[in-house]
């Protein structure tokens, strides 16, 4: 587990420093750049799953501490693990309402 200092800086993506859903304004890439120079351990969350994230922030961020779906997944030296899940027996049970009203839904992981 990482420890985090008051040298840590904490963005959020969607609204905050993505304004489109897809890409991050080159003015914002600068400022984030110089927060990594200037020596700031940087933190992205969203509620976003964490393969959605990397396109958005795109290269150099590979090794960056993510978190996303919400607080449920983490990302930390390029190692995603699932900080909340649903028990098996849960999981079944989600699964079997599902078919049974042929609701939709969408499962994520590391």
């Amino acid at each position: 587990m990482r420890t985090l200092d008051a040298s840590t800086l904490v963005f959020d993506i969607d609204g905050t420093i993505c304004f489109d859903g897809r890409t991050i304004a080159d003015g914002i890439r600068s400022a984030i750049a110089r927060c990594i120079e200037a020596g700031y351990h940087l933190v992205f969350a969203s509620a976003r799953p964490i393969r959605d994230l990397l396109p958005v922030l795109g290269p150099g961020f590979e090794t960056a501490t993510l978190i996303g779906g919400n607080g449920s997944l983490i990302s930390t030296d390029g190692l995603v693990r699932a900080r909340a899940s649903f028990d098996p027996s849960t999981f079944a049970a989600l699964l079997e309402l599902s078919t049974r009203f042929q609701a939709g839904y969408l499962a994520d992981g590391p």
